[in-house]
């Protein structure tokens, strides 16, 4: 009461504070005098508020209570609500007095004052002298009841301390059991009684749905309690005590929760509400292992610290406190470095952290040790507590382990860090020990504590002598090897754990040193012995987990189902908290099980790396892991799904017997994942596919995949309801083969008789949909008639939105005013050079035909490729057009099967096709083709069939250099003026008789080719230099999809082709050359002897100087190049028959000579990649700074641009030399000084000789200080180099300014320092590169693989993806981080390992030093096997794979190359021309023609070898992919990897 000592009536209160008269529930008043001489409680409450109607039931039984016995109390409700209607309401209810409503509710202010209430509810007891006995009884009330009354000064001393003694002797039983209700419950309603939780942490939870603040607490809570869970600190729970008002809410609230909860409405919810007076929400109580309250601030510790707060108790709290007064102070003073794990300070440079002063000290049981004297020794950290029984268990393994090393005399040392409370406690553990300690509660244990982030005990921390972390918690290690642990590091970790899997059986997962057997229900203990040779599931189960208990029942169901067959045995390992609940657990099971707390579960546990529960690990009859997703297979496939192996999986899934699709009409699908065409097509079949199954119709689709990796398979066949081939590229390819599948996709129609009905079905499928089934002849002929009968113009032209056509931009024309006309649809677009030469002829005649008055109108149908170009187009023409991107524009393409530019559909005035051929009637006959029917083609025909007075030959050597036959052709296109013609033509047939006794080149190339577009204009070159010796020719041998590509693109060529239509030959030629790759150009002599099949880098290399082409010749001309690089001289290299200068920017001529006894740099650069852009600017600034200096230095540019104007552009800019643009010497200098990679930099010395074969990258990064690059330069740049490589940590590589970071595929943030001390793979990748595709799944297996066993691992993505889709498209399908799309780091990292090609993988070990940059294949070679990448085991892999090379032949004739002999050949990394898989170390190699496979391809008789990868009709394009992906600039791929240019 403030400020009022003296004692007033309450009526003399209640006077005061502007109140006579009170009311109740019927409106009757009372006046204030007649409470004068009782009991009263002044009631402050509000209607709305949640804790107010908690109390208020609990006042009402009080009340109830006290006046069936006839007590002298009332209570007066002192309402704080807004308005008189919440106030009338609410004393609907309630039995009580009220003070009246006033608008100003200035008595309940002034009484809320004067009593001076803060929170609400509020209830003052007045006495009957009107003095205050109680200004807030609500705890009271809530603990006892009426129990309370009459709240006297006795009464009230003598409650309190009941309530003192009562919290004093608290327990969780005396908090969660009330009469009958001892227990929780878990989400599946399960109860479970509240002793079970009796001795261990539990946190009491008090939230609701409705609050914001709730919601957002929530998901901390969870993560700390999974990530303490996943830590195996099981030993600890939460119970939600719910405060929602609604039974809804509640159950929405709680189904998001891990743990148990308070039943909804149970009585003890508002007990514990007034135990701990909640007053807010959330609220976390944490409750400790004896019962005691630790803490009620839970949920500001959890907020703040998450898990590390565990186990909420003061001790932690205090460290907790320290670490963060340590970390400001060591900001604030900036004399600390967050990332030095040194213990001792280093009083000279004083750069390195220190937890520990000079003189500080160990202690031991008789001595005091210096921690300097421990420095060169391996430490490890031991952080203890006596009291906990996991500390206790594993003492003794380290006890034994610690006498073993000292007896071995090896440098190790244990230093005890107590986590004790007590030094009694401290000092009796350190009694048992035999290593060093830190004294009790010294300040380092707290740094200790926060720099290793201990969260578990016990921890062993192994430091290496120069006090780098060599493992973060050696436990487990310590338990599984012992003293073979030793020196700790990952190589030998990694050795060990690898011999124990290789070796493992089931004797030693179950299995220890004092125990061999199982425990059974019924019939007692069972050898595990007994088991051998059978499948074992290890069921990992605790019966307070609901989804335990949901799985345990499908085990029993599928353990039944195979009893019989007697195939699988289960053993349960439980993780019950107690024997008594692992009996209750194990007694619903029918099978074996560990001892309850046997200490192999904690070995079982760490070693398939178990997190939540439930868990089920299948053991193969050979003692080796089947898989460790045994759950969600038992739940999917019950006992069908036994054994479990991955195959059996693949057999349940998919397969379908073939046998099922007889007598039913099957469709074959050639179909690639990633194609356009195949993309668009999807929809129509599948909209067939169900429509067929929905009427019952008996039809099938099997799709023949032609994707490049069994990953893209795998996504198609999700998207698709039909079957499928399984992944094979050999059935694959012989299957389109044979169905002669020229493009995607193709749909081969079956019928029931296993014969074909249509070889393509894709445009039926799209015109007619299922109304073509059953795809028979007849069904196609009565389509076609009912379409014909079927069509008029409106059905052409007239769409649901559409009934108009455009007028020149400027009006539209309704479809309606063209019906009764003949109507001409113009199939055309500007970007085809036959479009644009046949529209002046359909103008004319367009205007002809207007002129004579002939009732016509032509409609233009736009295929270009965007609106400008349809502007440009469409401006051109005088009549109407459907819009661009018009939805009927596909309509009548499919309608009429629209291939091929131009194309002129008549429609006649009754709305039927006249004639899909108008294009080549009008080229002929111009106007005089209308009305263009048959009758009057006829007529037009007759004039021009009569055998005209031409000569039956002719000779035109200025027009065509063979000699031309009068022929009669249908029609035809003029080689001269590009005009069509019908009838009569001069044709060139050449006979192959008369190629006998020539060089024959065949050119196996395609116009979808790049790297073929780029080398027709050197062949080109070389044949008009070599055609007029008169014994030389060329045959194209087409890889074109259709005959309109063959067409445009043999038009460039002045040589012979195959005819397209004749695909035998084609097929023959490309099976008996073993055609793989184009372009191929394979060289036949005079006498039919294959000169070379590498002809293509043979014309590249040596052009017209290799002519006749001959291995004579070739190694003639090799010969002479070596020999000219023993005589190098600087004339040698840079003067050509033709020429003797190089060119200055300003287009002088500089004589050679002038260089002679400079030192001169040859420099290789292409101005179209980026990568010789970014460089020229560093070689320019070094350049000029070599010239100030006076030395005599010189550039000169050898420029692989094929284009005059980049050169141009590009040597502008250079202050040096260069020589003149396509020099022939350009590409003999390219070949001369091998050159692999732009730019490169080659240094010629003052005598002309070679003195690097590339600067470049000693200049980007060492600049002028690498200049003169002597050998003694050289060893001192190597040696700058070795010692950043000494001083590389993960940190020095990956952190730049703020960007200290990489990214998940949610784009979340992952700090560097979390990936401290793992091994890491930097992936240096791309989507638009085949190669990196092909090995993505490689990858993603080993990444799972290395996962699984160890989780100190991880893959970073680096980027060379075009832009950030590609890059997200690509990302979102790597499970591992990345750096951002166009990181700045990206480029640091590629100059730093020198990555020149991709894909490319570097390794980084756990002390952040480079293990190896060829990661790339020894996964490809070892997948997972290749981990953890040290040089010694990647040694002792190479060593395996030698002793495997010593049982193979030294030679072999293969099929797959049966010109030469392969010989067994130690190789780096290749591509094997087998199968297509990369390989390393051995491969059976023709050097002559470059020709790898693999040991175990090369070994296999009489079995096709695969292809490579292939793009249209089955070849692979070497340098650009088959899609529309384009490499990305800089960069060509070849085989396996793809290569900065």
């Amino acid at each position: 009461m403030a400020n009022n000592e003296a004692t007033q009536a309450l009526s003399e209160v209640l006077s005061s504070n502007g109140t006579d008269l009170l009311i109740r529930k019927n409106n009757e008043e009372v006046l204030v005098s007649e409470l004068d001489n009782k009991i009263v409680g002044l009631y402050f409450s509000e209607k709305l508020d949640r804790r107010c109607k908690r109390f208020n039931a609990l006042l009402l039984e009080a009340y109830d209570k006290l006046k069936e016995k006839g007590m002298e109390f009332e209570v007066v409700l002192v309402s704080q609500d807004e308005t008189e209607t919440e106030i009338r309401e609410w004393l609907k209810d309630i039995p009580w007095l009220a003070l009246p409503f006033k608008e100003d509710r200035s008595s309940a202010v002034k009484l809320r004052c004067y009593f001076d209430v803060q929170t609400l509810p509020g209830l003052v007891i007045i006495g009957q002298n009107g003095e205050t006995l109680m200004h807030n009884a609500l705890r009271l009330i809530a603990q006892h009841g009426i129990g309370d009354f009459p709240f006297t000064p006795e009464k009230l001393a003598e409650l309190a301390e009941a309530d003192r003694k009562l919290r004093k002797g608290q327990t969780l039983k005396t908090l969660l059991v009330c009469e009958d209700l001892d227990f929780i419950v878990d989400n599946s309603g399960m109860r479970v009684n509240v002793a079970e939780l009796v001795g261990i942490p539990v946190l009491l939870f008090f939230s609701s749905g409705k609050s914001p603040q709730c919601q957002k607490f929530l998901p901390k809570l969870i993560e700390m309690y999974k990530e303490l869970k996943n830590i195996h600190y099981e030993d600890f729970e939460v119970v939600f005590v719910s405060s929602d008002l609604e039974r809804q809410n509640f159950v929405e609230h709680f189904s998001q929760m891990p743990w148990y909860c308070l039943p909804y409405e149970d009585t003890r919810i508002t007990y514990l509400n007034w135990y701990f007076y909640i007053e807010e929400l959330p609220t976390v109580v944490v409750i400790g292992n004896h019962g005691e309250t630790v803490t009620t601030e839970g949920v500001e510790m959890i907020s703040v610290h998450g898990a590390d707060a565990f186990p909420f108790d003061e001790d932690r709290m205090m460290i907790l406190r320290e670490v963060i007064q340590s970390s400001r102070k060591r900001l604030k003073t900036e004399n600390y470095k967050c990332i030095d794990h040194g213990l001792r300070s280093d009083a000279q440079d004083g750069t390195s952290s220190s937890i520990f002063l000079p003189g500080d000290y160990f202690i031991s049981n008789h001595w005091k040790v210096l921690v300097s004297e421990l420095d060169n020794k391996i430490l490890g950290l031991y952080f203890w507590k006596s009291s906990d029984e996991n500390c206790r268990r594993f003492n003794s393994f380290l006890i034994k382990t610690y006498y073993e090393l000292k007896r071995m005399g090896k440098d190790f040392e244990v230093v005890l860090i107590s986590q004790d409370l007590s030094e009694t406690q401290f000092r009796a553990s350190l009694d048992t020990m035999p290593w060093l300690a830190l004294p009790f509660k010294h300040k380092a244990c707290a740094k200790l504590v926060h720099r290793y982030d201990l969260r578990v005990l016990p921890t062993l921390v192994i430091l290496r002598p120069d006090r780098e972390v060599l493992m973060l918690n050696a436990v487990g290690i310590i338990e599984d090897h012992g003293s073979s642990a030793y020196p700790f590091n990952s190589e030998r970790i990694a050795q060990l754990d690898r011999q124990l899997r290789e070796a493992q059986t089931l004797k030693y997962l179950l299995c220890s040193e004092d125990r061999d057997f199982l425990v059974d229900n019924l019939f007692g203990p069972q050898q595990v012995s007994d088991f051998a040779g059978k499948s074992v599931l290890i069921f990992f189960s605790a019966e307070h987990i609901p989804q335990c208990k949901t799985f345990l029942t499908e085990l029993i169901q599928t353990y039944d189902e195979l009893l019989e067959e007697e195939t699988l045995e289960v053993v349960f390992v439980s993780r019950d908290r107690d024997v008594r609940t692992f009996d209750r657990h194990f007694s619903k099971m029918k099978w074996l099980a560990l001892p309850c707390n046997d200490k192999r579960i904690r070995f079982l546990l760490r070693w398939f790396d178990i997190g939540d529960l439930p868990r089920a690990v299948v053991i193969g009859p050979s003692g080796k892991t089947t898989t460790l997703n045994g759950v969600n297979l038992v739940m999917e496939f019950g006992a069908h799904g036994i054994p479990f192996t991955s195959e059996r999986i693949t057999i349940i899934c998919y397969s379908v017997p073939v046998s099922d699709l007889e007598n039913k009409p099957v469709g074959l699908y050639f179909s690639e994942a990633l194609d356009i065409d195949c993309v668009r097509f999807n929809p129509y079949l599948l909209e067939t596919y169900n429509g067929l199954r929905q009427d019952g119709m008996a039809f099938e689709v099997v799709l023949i995949s032609q994707d490049e990796s069994v990953v893209e398979f795998g996504g198609s066949l999700e998207a698709m309801p039909w079957l499928a081939m399984p992944f094979d590229e050999n059935i694959s390819n012989e299957l389109r083969k044979y169905f002669r599948i020229q493009s995607l996709p193709g749909l081969v129609i079956i019928g029931p008789n296993g014969k074909t009905l249509i070889p393509n079905a894709v445009d039926l499928i799209k015109k007619h949909g299922s109304r073509a089934y059953p795809f028979t002849p007849e069904k196609l002929t009565e389509l076609d008639e009912q379409r014909e009968e079927e069509q008029t113009l409106e059905k052409l032209l007239i769409s649901e939105d559409y009934d108009f056509l455009m007028h020149t931009f400027s009006s539209i024309e309704k479809v309606s005013n063209l019906v009764g006309k003949h109507v001409l649809l113009f199939f055309s677009a500007g970007h085809f050079p036959q479009s644009v030469t046949f529209l002046p002829k359909l103008i004319q005649a367009y205007n002809e035909l207007k002129a004579s008055w002939k009732v016509l109108e032509v409609v233009f149908v736009s295929c270009d490729l965007d609106h400008t170009k349809f502007i440009e187009h469409y401006a051109k023409m005088p009549w109407l057009a459907l819009p661009y991107d018009d939805e009927r524009i596909e309509s009548l393409k499919l309608w009429f099967d629209i291939k091929e530019l131009p194309r002129v559909v008549v429609i006649g005035p009754c709305g039927r096709t006249v004639t899909t051929e108008a294009l080549y009637m009008i080229s002929v006959h111009g106007a005089k083709a209308f009305p263009f029917d048959e009758t009057h083609l006829l007529s037009l025909r007759k004039e021009l069939t009569t055998l005209p007075r031409w000569p039956k030959k002719c000779w035109s050597e200025e027009k065509h250099e063979h000699l031309l036959v009068l022929a009669f052709e249908e029609l035809y296109e003029c080689s001269v003026c590009s005009a069509y013609g019908i009838c009569w033509c001069y044709h060139c047939e050449v006979k192959v008789s008369s190629l006998v006794g020539k060089i024959v080149c065949l050119y196996f190339s395609g116009s979808w080719c790049g790297p073929c577009r780029r080398f027709t204009p050197k062949l080109v070159e070389l044949y008009k230099e070599l055609a007029s010796r008169g014994n030389f020719e060329v045959a194209f041998i087409s890889s074109d999809k259709n005959e309109e590509s063959f067409t445009d693109y043999f038009a460039e060529m002045p040589w012979l082709a195959i005819p397209f239509s004749d695909l035998d030959t084609g097929e023959h030629l490309n099976d008996l050359f073993k055609v793989r790759g184009i372009p191929n150009l394979v060289i036949i002599d005079e006498n039919g002897i294959v000169s070379t099949e590498q002809g293509t880098r043979t014309v590249i290399e040596y052009g017209v100087n290799g002519y006749p082409f001959t291995p004579e010749r070739i190694n003639f001309l090799k010969e002479e190049e070596e020999a000219a690089k023993r005589n190098q001289t600087l004339s040698s290299i840079l003067v050509s028959s033709s020429r003797d200068y190089v060119i200055s920017n300003n287009g002088n001529q500089v004589p050679v000579c002038e260089l002679e006894g400079k030192t001169v740099g040859i420099y290789f650069s292409m101005t179209c990649y980026s990568v010789s852009r970014e460089f020229t600017p560093v070689l320019v600034e070094f350049y000029k700074k070599l010239k100030e200096k006076g030395h005599d230095f010189e550039i000169v540019l050898v420029s692989l641009d094929q284009d005059e104007e980049r050169f141009k552009q590009g040597f502008e800019t250079m202050p040096w030399l260069a020589l003149p643009f396509n020099d022939k010497s350009n590409g003999k200098l390219a070949r001369c000084f091998e050159l692999r990679t732009l730019p490169t930099l080659v240094l010629i010395g003052p005598d002309g000789r070679t003195l690097n074969s590339n600067v470049a990258e000693l200049i980007e990064e060492h600049g002028i200080g690498a200049y003169p690059f002597t050998p003694a330069k050289l060893v001192e740049l190597a040696e700058i180099e070795k010692a950043k490589l000494e001083a590389q940590t993960l940190e020095s590589l990956l952190v730049s300014g703020s960007k200290d970071f990489v990214i998940e595929k949610s784009h979340s943030k992952v700090p560097i320092f979390e990936l401290v001390g793992k091994t890491i793979l930097l992936y240096f990748s791309a989507h638009w590169c085949p190669p990196c595709r092909a090995f993505l799944p490689k990858l993603i297996k080993a990444y799972h693989d290395i996962k699984a066993k160890d989780s100190a691992f991880e893959v970073i993505f680096i980027s060379s993806d075009c832009d950030q889709s590609a890059f997200d498209e690509f990302f979102s399908s790597m499970p591992w981080l990345a750096l951002p799309y166009g990181d700045e780091r990206k480029k640091f990292l590629q100059c730093r390992f020198k990555i020149h090609g991709i894909p490319e993988v570097v390794a980084i070990g756990p002390s952040g030093q480079t293990l190896t940059k060829e990661a790339q294949n020894v996964i490809s070679a070892h997948g997972a096997d290749a981990y953890p990448f040290t040089e010694e085991h990647l040694k002792q892999l190479v060593e395996k794979m030698d002793e495997v090379a010593k049982e193979c032949p030294e030679k072999v004739k293969h099929e797959s190359h049966i010109e030469h002999e392969l010989v067994l050949t130690r190789r780096g990394g290749y591509s094997c021309d087998g199968c297509g898989e990369a390989g390393c170390n051995w491969s059976f190699y023709c050097d002559e023609c470059d020709f790898d496979l693999h040991p175990n391809c090369a070994l296999k008789n009489n079995e096709e070898t695969k292809d490579d990868q292939k793009a249209e009709q089955g070849y692979v394009c070497d340098g650009e992919t088959k899609d529309d992906q384009k490499a990305e600039q800089g960069y060509v791929c070849d085989g396996d990897v793809c290569h900065k240019v």
